[in-house]
């Protein structure tokens, strides 16, 4: 019988306030199990995998399905890997590596010769990596057979992708938006009403959202292929968007950022963030991270808008950025990315691979895909 099903773990208390250090077998051996677990569950791993050498019971307690489940939630809670909830010990070694191999930028690469000239978007669903170009196309790549499919239809430079189940959305400098059949890799429906180059789009459920040089935001329902509202606020060009902790943020070359209510299109709260462009954001975890021309990264608290914290000050623009497993990822057009802790603000390991500038980053699953300036797509394997 596993000790879980001994356990009442139902009735656990918070961790009590004992350090695993204090405890030894003559002095544990008044505790019950229950006490035991609960203050294992308030250590470190390495801690309770210790107390488990020091007797079959606490080898039996630090064993425990329950107690590892409890240790997998406090540490990983947005995890890049399979849950198996049959194992959390195995499961909590498996996340547990994969954040040392990002965090000491341990990984494998893969490059491909995806297009003829740089790739300035990338996403990535279950089966296929999308990645658009400046050369005026869509690259799919089936991730299993190793395979493209090449998109043809908008007349200038790819400047943001979006997926849902079935369909694919690309922008373009040619002021339409195109809704793509993802199966059969035709081109559905083309929405137009923008004035000038439409730079980025992001999905919420059946609104598409889209951010222009013509100093607006639109939102389309992509079932009629309507445009429902327009969104004024930018003083310039709306170089990106991200729907991130129910708020539409969006970052324009005016330097602002600005977040809306998606449902009514009213500005919620206008930050004055960078001296120069903004031109990249990515939101996780209540935090907005946004990069720009003035060289610089900065978090965020999208609940207040207040700035955390500035990464770094740099020379050059901040080309991308992507977050992951707790770790913010960085380009400046160059080849390197550079991996930040953003707890503690600093940078963990800079890694590098391929051979032109990186311009495009998405992280999932313990993977980094990147797009190049020389038309490369990267994906680089922390999960090795």
């Amino acid at each position: 019988m596993s000790l879980s099903t001994k356990v009442n773990h139902s009735n656990l208390l918070p961790p009590l306030p004992v350090s695993l250090t204090q405890i030894n077998e003559p002095s544990a051996s008044v505790l019950p199990d229950e006490m035991l677990l609960k203050i294992m569950a308030s250590s470190e791993s390495t801690q309770v995998s210790a107390l488990g050498l020091v007797s079959k019971r606490f080898q039996a307690i630090a064993e425990d399905n329950y107690l590892w489940k409890l240790l997998f939630e406090q540490k990983f809670t947005d995890p890049s890997l399979p849950v198996s909830k049959e194992d959390y010990l195995e499961t909590y070694k498996k996340e547990q590596r994969l954040d040392n191999h990002i965090k000491n930028g341990i990984s494998t690469l893969e490059c491909y010769s995806a297009h003829e000239d740089a790739i300035g978007v990338v996403i990535v669903d279950k089966d296929h990596i999308y990645s658009g170009s400046d050369d005026y196309t869509i690259n799919i790549l089936d991730i299993r057979k190793k395979e493209f499919r090449k998109l043809h239809g908008h007349e200038d430079e790819i400047s943001g992708l979006a997926v849902s189940d079935q369909e694919l959305f690309s922008c373009s400098n040619d002021k339409t938006i195109r809704i793509w059949d993802k199966r059969m890799g035709e081109c559905t429906r083309i929405l137009e009403g923008h004035e000038g180059e439409v730079n980025s789009i992001v999905l919420a459920g059946r609104v598409l959202f889209s951010s222009s040089n013509d100093s607006t935001i639109r939102a389309w329902d992509v079932d009629t292929g309507e445009c429902t509202q327009v969104l004024w606020g930018h003083q310039g060009e709306v170089k990106n968007l991200v729907i991130a902790e129910g708020k539409l943020i969006s970052g324009g070359d005016d330097g602002l950022i600005i977040l809306w209510d998606a449902a009514t299109g009213q500005p919620i709260k206008i930050l004055d963030a960078h001296e120069d462009a903004v031109t990249c954001l990515v939101g996780a975890g209540g935090k907005l991270f946004s990069g720009s021309a003035d060289g610089s990264i900065k978090v965020w608290d999208i609940k207040t808008g207040a700035c955390l914290n500035v990464l770094t000050e740099n020379q050059r623009a901040v080309s991308a950025l992507a977050f992951g497993n707790g770790k913010l990822f960085s380009c400046f057009s160059d080849n390197a990315i550079v991996i930040w802790n953003v707890e503690q603000g600093v940078y963990t390991a800079c890694i590098r691979g391929c051979p032109e500038g990186i311009i495009s980053l998405v992280y999932k699953g313990g993977k980094l895909y990147s797009g190049s300036i020389d038309g490369a797509l990267g994906i680089w394997n922390f999960g090795i």
